[in-house]
């Protein structure tokens, strides 16, 4: 069960405590049991959809980042391009 438990931190990025927390019940004395938890399948997938959220941000915005850095250069090339497009065609 512990590779289990290391497996859910590393993919969720929360410590082994945190992942214990949604995947076991509590007992009387606020002390976590073995007893799995009713709720533990719907914590653990909405730990994974926030997880997931936090990685689509962050290849959006890598791609609208890259995207403007590939326009702004195209657009710095495009200028001298053009003009030497434009030479070509009044030399015919």
């Amino acid at each position: 069960m512990d590779i289990f438990l290391g497996y859910l931190s590393k993919t969720l990025n929360l410590d082994i405590e945190s992942v214990r927390a949604m995947l076991y019940k509590k007992g009387d004395d606020g002390i976590i049991t073995e007893e799995i938890s009713e709720t533990a399948l719907s914590d653990l997938l909405a730990a994974d959809a926030e997880r997931i959220t936090g990685l689509h941000l962050r290849v959006k915005t890598r791609s609208i980042m890259a995207t403007k850095r590939h326009k702004r250069k195209l657009l710095k090339n495009w200028k001298p391009l053009s003009a030497n497009v434009r030479a070509l065609l009044t030399q015919h």
